[in-house]
Parts: C-alpha cells; sequence; structure tokens
C-alpha cells in the first residue's frame, strides 16, 4: 500500500530525542494516515466498536430510566423531593465511587 500523496495536512510529534531516534533507526514522524496506513484497520478496530456501543448504550439507558421510575415511586412510596434528588443521585455517586477504587489500584500498574 502506497503512503498518502503530501498534503497540507498535520504531523503528529512523537516526542523522542533525535539522537535516540538516528541510532535505533526509527523513520522521520508520520502524519494520521500514513499511520493509520502502517498499522491497518481490521478485526480488532470492529470488535472494539461491537465491545464499546452496547457499554454506551447501557449508560444512556440508565442514566434516562430514572425518569420513568420517579413519577411513579413518587406516588406509591411517598417520596419527597429530596428523596427522589437523593434517589437519582445514588446510581452516579455509585458510579464515581466505583471507579475512583478502581482506577486507584489500576494505576499504579500501569
Amino acid at each position: 500500500m502506497e503512503p498518502p500523496k503530501e498534503k497540507h495536512s498535520k504531523v503528529i510529534e512523537i516526542n523522542v530525542p533525535v539522537d535516540a531516534a538516528a541510532s535505533e533507526g526509527m523513520n522521520a514522524p508520520a502524519d494520521f494516515e500514513t499511520a493509520i496506513a502502517a498499522t491497518g484497520y481490521g478485526r480488532f478496530n470492529y470488535l472494539l466498536l461491537l465491545v464499546a456501543m452496547p457499554c454506551c448504550m447501557t449508560t444512556v439507558f440508565e442514566t434516562t430510566t430514572m425518569s420513568y421510575v420517579l413519577p411513579s415511586a413518587e406516588c406509591d412510596l411517598n417520596l419527597s423531593l429530596a428523596d427522589k434528588g437523593m434517589l437519582n443521585a445514588i446510581t452516579y455517586t455509585g458510579k464515581t465511587a466505583s471507579q475512583l477504587t478502581s482506577w486507584h489500584r489500576a494505576a499504579p500498574n500501569l
């Protein structure tokens, strides 16, 4: 596959010392199109999309479901405005707490 023809494209540079790049035989910095052409786009990218899409959809469904649950819960459970606010905020509190603990464990290993 040929590299794309020179256009007025932005070149993304990687911060590598000049001496290290020359001694390791690394090529000059490449623009985005050249990098994609070199690495390819294939099965991994499609698999990543297939995994990411349901995650995004569940986040949207989870956050919008409360607008359907709260009106019926207000009548059935005699909830005040503060109770409804707490019920709506607890899901975000749980998301934040779980992310803080998981990143706290994962960050030192990265």
